[in-house]
């Protein structure tokens, strides 16, 4: 499962805490699925809004099984390179 991140932005509700109550209310009901979220509170450097994020984190892979695509930064070592 790739990472899913909803965004609340504080713009689109009457009060700052509308967006921060929708946010939280939308964890709590992602979490009842089962799933693991990461909620942030950030601030726009350009506008100044408050930005309330939440992530749904992928569930780990469990150990010996492959992940579908190879992670980023890892290379091959070459033999006999040097």
């Amino acid at each position: 499962m790739e990472p899913k991140i909803e965004i609340f932005l504080e713009k689109d509700y009457e009060e700052e805490t509308e967006a921060r109550a929708a946010r939280d209310q939308r964890k709590q009901e992602l979490e009842q699925q089962g799933l693991i979220c990461l909620a942030q509170d950030c601030i726009s450097v350009v506008s100044g809004w408050m930005v309330y994020l939440l992530q749904v984190v992928p569930e780990e892979t469990p150990a010996g099984e492959r992940s579908p695509r190879p992670r980023a930064g890892r290379s091959r070592s070459r033999a006999g390179a040097g």
